[in-house]
This record gives C-alpha cells, sequence and structure tokens, in this order.
C-alpha cells in the first residue's frame, strides 16, 4: 500500500507537511493545521485497511493530510470514507486536497458538526476522532 504511492498524493502530502511546519514555526499566519506525522498517517491507513467492512469515519478533517492516509486503504478495499468538519476554512482546503490528490471517488467530504450527523450512518467500522472545538481557535492554536 505503501509503495506505490501516486505521485499526486506524494506531491499533496509533501506540500501539506511543508505548509504544516510554517505554521508551526510562525512563517506563516495561516490557521494551524495540527496534523498527524506521516508515520502515524502510515499506521491511520494500516488500521483502516484491517477493520472490517462497514462505513469509515473521520471526525475532523482538517486540511485532509490524515484523509489522505485514509483513502489510501480505501483505494486498497474498493471502498469510501466519510470525513467531517465544522471550520469551513479547513474544509475547503481538504476539497482541494482530495480533488488534487485524485482521491474524491473515495471520499465523503462534509462540512458540518459530527453530531449532526454521525446518528445517520450505520454501521460504522472505523472511526478517526481527531476534531475539536472551534469555538474559541486563537485559544487552541497556542
Amino acid at each position: 500500500m505503501f509503495t506505490n504511492i501516486s505521485e499526486k498524493i506524494e506531491k499533496r502530502l509533501a506540500y501539506l507537511e511543508n505548509l504544516d511546519d510554517e505554521i508551526r514555526s510562525g512563517k506563516s499566519s495561516e490557521r494551524g493545521l495540527w496534523q498527524i506525522s506521516r508515520d502515524s498517517g502510515k499506521f491511520l491507513s494500516l488500521l483502516v485497511s484491517l477493520a472490517p467492512k462497514g462505513n469509515y469515519i473521520e471526525i475532523g478533517t482538517s486540511g485532509g493530510y490524515s484523509g489522505l492516509w485514509i483513502s489510501l486503504a480505501c483505494m486498497q478495499k474498493n471502498s469510501k470514507f466519510t470525513t467531517l468538519e465544522t471550520n469551513q476554512v479547513s474544509y475547503e482546503r481538504a476539497v482541494e486536497t482530495f480533488q488534487t490528490a485524485g482521491v474524491m471517488d473515495f471520499v465523503n467530504p462534509i462540512n458540518g458538526d459530527a453530531k449532526d450527523f454521525i446518528e445517520n450512518i450505520e454501521e460504522i467500522a472505523f472511526c478517526y476522532l481527531d476534531g475539536g472545538d472551534d469555538s474559541d481557535d486563537s485559544e487552541s492554536e497556542q
């Protein structure tokens, strides 16, 4: 699964890694991505690939970095996952990520609060909870 990552996906992963580094170092004033490491992404992908049949959910999309890793497992399983993001800017960046990487066939991005959608999703086989409270971004980014 990790030896044949497409060039489009690799380029977008690298872009998001660099952007996250710039934000964390203070070189960029953009909203924090707070994404996982590459090793954690591989582990996440492996977990999804071992999950039983059902729906795969990510709560907290951010820029789509972890979603790219989840999509690798979904490609292997010929399945799709749903990712939910409350922040409009993050949601738009994630959709751009999924489109640029060419994985939209494996992702169902939703701009909204998981509380409003989760009870309508049946047979959840895997859930990656990486969401936070966006009510005060200034405090959460410190």
